[in-house]
């Protein structure tokens, strides 16, 4: 029977497959060609002494800089990290190679740029010049040369801009759709785990306070400023299935909320009954009925300033129950206005769902008072499924980078990273039964404890055949890397 730490690496790695982890080693070992010429390849024990490190910095906290967890003071020293074998130095310079791979439409992009400068180039030029070349003094000229020559490598810096941040955005988009198709797979191959049919759809502001054109700023989010990432999370597991990176102009595909909507649940399964939540930016009344034409069902919150600019008064009808409830001619769509506590109105959109009808009971505190609420029972519905997303940020929280990220695709990756985690994390509570009750602070200790054993097997092994080689051929001379063994427990 396979240990607790065996248990939860396999878990880990059904997720975090070897082509996803090849793929980055491959292109962080040909970005560190480039960066540092001394250092030609990234090995694999390197790698995951990187990746244990990682884990470790995730639940540690931040001690001032990363540089302090190698610090020569005992307060401020990691003995786990120290122990691994890294120096600092070693680590920050994988940490800043690390690449997603490269991007799919260089070569078009590069024409479009040709294109472009030139007719910039063109306008730029396009300045009047006296009729007689010859009236011009030698420092016009000079002057004249400079201008046209500074205008032209502002031209081609500007492009060149552009063209490293679609490339960057590309490589990006690409890792997180692979991350998201293994997500699906897991989700389709264990689906007597994950039988749950209720999925939310909600955003993610990741915090970065770096300069690109895409941050968003949201005052009801924690991060407030960063990166924005729709994210589709099934509600009973917390399982991420899909994501989609909004990058300004440069995003995949529309932008409308029927567009997003599609890229997100593209892996459901036909004629299959789902029933999505949705908060109000997302409800509108194209959404809801593109989502019941897909035999889906809809529940979300809505701004009725919206529907008014749609729907006239007459084109509704009204059916007053326990709350006053709207429905839409010829549609299955319906609408509730309820009034809770402190006189606020809350306005549900949704399709016909049974019980709706039935009055909820739920218990409030207010001043240590016991309050008895008759609550809709499709409001008690949405609360009780909507919070997929956030359940997922509370976790990321807990596992969270302590230290600033300068660019933003360090930032993505770090994100990946934690989105990996967590859903190994899910998968194996619910694979493991007796485990259910472990933390992810545990899960991710009993991860490095075995990618470490790992690590030393693999030393071992490799020191064997590499000391049967030297018996083999005596003549040839010894080789200058010498591999240590360190314990690190």
């Amino acid at each position: 029977m396979p240990s607790l730490n065996e248990s939860i690496y396999s878990t880990f790695t059904k997720i975090f497959t070897n082509p996803i982890y090849q793929n980055v080693k491959k292109n962080t070992e040909w970005k560190r060609k480039y960066l540092f010429y001394g250092h030609s390849t990234v090995s694999k024990v390197e790698f995951d002494n990187y990746l244990s490190i990682l884990f470790i910095m995730f639940i540690n906290g931040a001690k001032g800089s990363a540089e302090n967890n190698w610090s020569k003071d005992p307060s401020y020293r990691h003995k786990f990290i120290t122990s691994i074998g890294m120096d600092y130095k070693q680590w920050q310079e994988v940490n800043r190679c690390i690449n997603f791979g490269e991007s799919s439409s260089q070569q078009d992009f590069d024409d479009d740029i040709q294109l472009h400068g030139d007719n910039i180039q063109l306008e730029s030029d396009s300045e009047p010049e006296p009729d007689n070349e010859y009236a011009m003094t030698e420092e016009e000229i000079i002057e004249k040369n400079l201008k046209r020559e500074r205008k032209e490598y502002e031209i081609l810096e500007k492009n060149n801009k552009v063209k490293q941040m679609r490339e960057s955005v590309e490589k990006v988009q690409s890792f997180l759709k692979i991350l998201q198709d293994q997500f699906q797979k897991i989700y389709y191959q264990y689906q007597d785990i994950f039988c749950g049919s209720n999925l939310v759809i909600d955003e993610q502001l990741i915090k970065f306070f770096g300069r690109i054109f895409f941050s968003q700023f949201n005052p009801n989010k924690p991060a407030k400023r960063g990166i924005l990432i729709r994210t589709c999370v099934d509600c009973l597991t917390n399982f991420v299935l899909s994501m989609d990176l909004y990058a300004g102009s440069l995003t995949k595909g529309a932008t409308d909320v029927v567009s997003i909507v599609n890229r997100l649940l593209s892996f459901k399964i036909p004629n299959y009954p789902y029933k999505l939540f949705c908060d109000n930016w997302y409800s509108t009344l194209s959404l809801v009925d593109k989502v019941i034409k897909d035999n889906m069902q809809y529940v979300g919150t809505v701004q009725v300033s919206r529907l008014a600019s749609v729907f006239t008064p007459k084109q509704l009808k009204y059916k007053e129950v326990d709350y006053r409830r709207i429905i839409f001619k010829d549609s299955f769509i319906n609408m509730l206005q309820w009034k809770c506590q402190k006189d606020k109105v809350v306005s549900m959109l949704f399709s016909d769902i049974q019980n709706e009808n039935k009055p909820d009971h739920t218990v409030k505190y207010e001043s240590f008072r016991h309050i008895l609420q008759d609550q809709p029972f499709i409001v008690r519905h949405y609360n009780d499924n909507y919070h997929g997303v956030d359940n997922v940020d509370q976790l990321m929280s807990q596992i969270r980078y302590p230290y600033k990220c300068c660019r933003w695709t360090s930032r993505m990756w770090i994100y990946s990273i934690q989105t990996v985690i967590i859903n190994s994390f899910q998968l194996f509570k619910r694979l493991h039964r007796e485990h259910a009750q472990i933390s992810i602070r545990d899960y991710i200790i009993g991860l490095v404890q075995q990618i470490q054993e790992n690590r030393i097997k693999y030393e071992i092994r490799y020191q064997f055949y590499f000391n049967k080689k030297q018996i083999n051929q005596p003549r040839q001379p010894k080789c200058k890397q010498q591999i240590q063994i360190t314990s690190c427990f």
